[in-house]
């Protein structure tokens, strides 16, 4: 393999990460999309942004060979921010929320049912800028969650454990 073709496999695993990156966001409510930059060179005018949940945001442009993984994603309602942070090293750090994203789920969903349905609880969302946040209530009592969380799991197994500890709002 040459230089070149090495160059391009880099570029096409690196685009794949920010795709999938990308396609992660969204489930967890954040914004992310694709965009056009009309000022791209040699067809690099597909850009993969995602909104970090710290309100940065990284973006990534894509070579035309791989402009085609960026299809399935929404088109992106913002402007460049003007900074590279993608391409900066220790970018991923403003991931860390990730971590709460992807540990496991504590319980199963049954538990979680189960637990909505005894307590007579609810789920409910906002969303604000693009982002959606979870939270659960209780109507019977007007009782709600002091916190909103980057997922309907998140929000359920918060309450749970609040529940467990005693401290439930």
């Amino acid at each position: 393999m040459d230089k070149q073709q090495e160059i391009n496999r880099i570029y096409s695993e690196r685009n794949e990460l920010a795709i999938a990156l990308a396609h992660t966001a969204l489930a967890a409510g954040w914004r992310a999309g694709r965009g056009v930059d009309l000022k791209g060179t040699d067809g690099w005018d597909t850009v993969v942004y995602v909104d970090l949940p710290n309100g940065t945001q990284v973006s990534w442009h894509m070579a035309p060979t791989d402009a085609n993984l960026a299809k399935n994603l929404p088109p992106y309602d913002k402007e460049w921010d003007g900074t590279s942070l993608g391409r900066t090293p220790g970018w991923s750090a403003s991931l860390g929320i990730l971590q709460s994203i992807a540990q496991p789920n504590r319980y199963s969903t049954e538990e979680v049912l189960q637990y909505l349905a005894d307590t007579g609880g609810q789920l409910s969302s906002h969303t604000v800028e693009g982002i959606t946040r979870w939270g659960v209530y209780w109507p019977a009592n007007g009782e709600t969650q002091n916190h909103w969380y980057p997922s309907a799991y998140a929000a359920v197994e918060a309450a749970i454990e609040a529940e467990r500890q005693g401290t439930r709002t």
